[in-house]
């Protein structure tokens, strides 16, 4: 706040008007959400001591791109907004539907004068935190996932991430906020399995809206009378969740203990379907 002459009413107001915009009735992307996503990357913060690492500015960005990324998520993905041909999916058609509506309901909110708490910063400051925040909600695409994980893996086989490299810098803020996005997976398998069950009744809620429309599922995972929980997270878990965790281990070391709880817990979904393959 000293920093960057933010107001404690200018915060509390935008902090009112951007938590107002995550709604109580959606599952998994409310508000207790954001406040997770913002929590880890706290934690990951102080882990890797990355304060000594990013500038203040993106530190700043980072903690508001955390805060808003799912803002006015309404707990449908952007397959169901296309192939529904919601508002959101007819206009965002050709991009990262709600990603980007995340970031357009952010920039509503911050443009109103007694909740910019950009309004210190210069046109260059205000720029630089703007592309940083706009690029690292974007990125919690999970359509872009694979791409991404594999052009940072390339860049690792050739050396460590440069601190020194304002594209590196950025991939690393990224790879930060999308780990924190499903940090779920990464804590203890009790707490792992609350969460799971809370994104599967999001879930659910869609695939009875989409038999309700007489649409097929967008997601295997949205039939409710079908689901088989313990495969579905083995899959997750290999094929989106240990990549990425693993991929950020090896750009930050220090964070390697996320990516054993990940594999821990991946373990016992294992076992969970070994015994009950075994009945």
């Amino acid at each position: 706040f000293r920093e960057f002459k933010v107001k404690n009413e200018t915060f509390f107001k935008f902090l009112d008007s951007i938590s107002h915009t995550y709604k109580a009735d959606v599952p998994y992307h409310n508000w207790v959400h954001a406040t997770d996503v913002c929590q880890f990357i706290t934690y990951s913060i102080k882990t890797a001591k990355l304060e000594q690492k990013f500038t203040k500015l993106e530190l700043f960005g980072l903690l508001v791109a955390a805060i808003c990324h799912d803002a006015s998520h309404e707990g449908f993905t952007n397959a169901f907004n296309v192939k529904a041909e919601t508002p959101l999916g007819i206009l965002f058609k050709n991009q990262s539907v709600m990603e980007t509506h995340h970031c357009s309901v952010a920039i509503e909110i911050l443009a109103k004068e007694e909740c910019n708490i950009f309004d210190a910063l210069d046109s260059a400051k205000l720029k630089e935190i703007w592309n940083m925040i706009i690029s690292l909600i974007l990125m919690t695409d999970m359509i872009k996932h694979n791409d991404f994980i594999a052009k940072v893996n390339e860049m690792l086989t050739k050396g460590s991430m440069d601190y020194k490299n304002p594209e590196h810098r950025l991939i690393l803020m990224q790879l930060i906020l999308k780990c924190a996005d499903i940090s779920n997976v990464s804590r203890p398998f009790e707490i792992a399995n609350k969460w799971c069950d809370v994104l599967c009744e999001e879930f659910f809620r869609q695939g009875d809206l989409e038999k309700t429309k007489g649409m097929e599922y967008t997601s295997p995972l949205n039939d409710r009378a079908h689901l088989d929980k313990p495969k579905s997270q083995i899959g997750f878990y290999t094929f989106v969740c240990l990549p990425l965790y693993q991929t950020t281990a090896k750009a930050i070391p220090m964070l390697k203990v996320n990516a054993e709880q990940v594999s821990s817990n991946l373990a016992i979904w294992k076992k969970e379907t070994e015994s009950k393959n075994s009945k």
